[in-house]
Formats: structure tokens, sequence, C-alpha cells
């Protein structure tokens, strides 16, 4: 538990991409959202995108905005919304093959990719996943240099099992994987 504390604390002082792998979704945004408050970013935005049973094209307007089309006004997407601060993206492993071309793009050329051309995206990305990405890149449903681009810093947080529970049930409390800013001095 010591061990995973000390790598969020690095992922909080190290302003680079970071990979979240977990059981559990919840515990991802949690662990996102320290590394945030403890980040030189944290009085910037932390936006949040949940993928799980979002369509490829909800997904894709979610990050990069939408032009006006048929009536409807201009959004600027997540990455614009999140800019300055940090963008968590749970269930990363959700995009299609386009939207991670288009998401790997935008993390080489940050201008390139966002809908409205006068805002520059300078966003950390902290995507989260239930899924073994490692195992979709050697099959081929992952693109291997989104992989490398997010899995900087790559956080698994340890297997959870409730306080003197003996049955194996889990625990619904996060706080035992995430250092606690009173507990850590920085």
């Amino acid at each position: 538990m010591q061990e995973f504390s000390a790598e969020v604390l690095l992922a909080e002082r190290v302003d680079t991409h970071v990979l979240i792998s977990g059981e559990r979704s919840a515990d991802s945004e949690l662990i996102a959202r320290q590394i945030h408050a403890g980040s030189r970013r944290c009085s910037a935005p932390f936006v949040v995108l949940h993928c799980s049973g979002l369509t490829d094209d909800s997904i894709e307007s979610a990050l990069f905005g939408r032009m006006p089309e048929f009536g409807t006004p201009p959004t600027t997407g997540c990455l614009v919304d999140a800019n300055g601060g940090s963008l968590l993206i749970d269930e990363i492993g959700e995009l299609s093959c386009r939207v991670q071309e288009r998401m790997l793009q935008f993390l080489e050329q940050p201008r390139s990719l966002v809908r409205d051309a006068g805002r520059v995206a300078d966003v950390r990305i902290l995507a989260a996943t239930t899924e073994n990405l490692h195992a979709r890149v050697v099959d081929g449903t992952f693109l291997e240099a989104l992989f490398y681009r997010l899995n900087v810093i790559h956080l698994t947080p340890p297997a959870r099992v409730a306080d003197g529970a003996t049955d194996g049930t889990e625990s619904d409390d996060a706080s035992p994987f995430i250092a606690h800013p009173h507990q850590v001095s920085k």
C-alpha cells in the first residue's frame, strides 16, 4: 500500500500522462482526482469523460468538440474544456481505432485537432481502464503508439478487500489507495 501511495505522489509531481489500470472504474477516478489535486495543474479544470456505453461519434464529439450543423451550436470538447488542467478519460479502451488515431494526433500536435482553432489545449491526460491494454495492443485493437504515449506512468491499484472481511468482499472505501495530503509531506 505504501509503495502505491509513493507512485501516486510521483504521478502528482511529474507533469506527464498517466495510465491507471484497475478492477474498478470508481477507484481510478478517485486516484485521478488525487493526482490532479496534488499537481501543478490543481487550480485548473479537472474534466472527466466516461466512455463506457457511449457511441463512437459521442466519444469523438465529447473529446474534440463539434462543428455547428443543422442549427446546433458548436461545442469545444473536453480537451479544450480541460485546458491547463487534467482530463480523465475513463475506460479509454472503449475508443475506436479512428478515435484512437485522432487522440494520438492530438497528443503529438495539440493544435491540430481542437475544433476551436483559436485555442491551444494544454491538457494532462489521465487515462483509466479495466482492460489489459497491452493485450489489446498485441491483438491489434489498441494503437501501440497511443498506449506508449499514455503509459508514461502506469498505476495499478492493489487488490482491495474490506477491513476485517474474511469472506473476500470488497470495500467501497478507496482511501487506502490514496496518499492523503495530511499524511504525506510534499
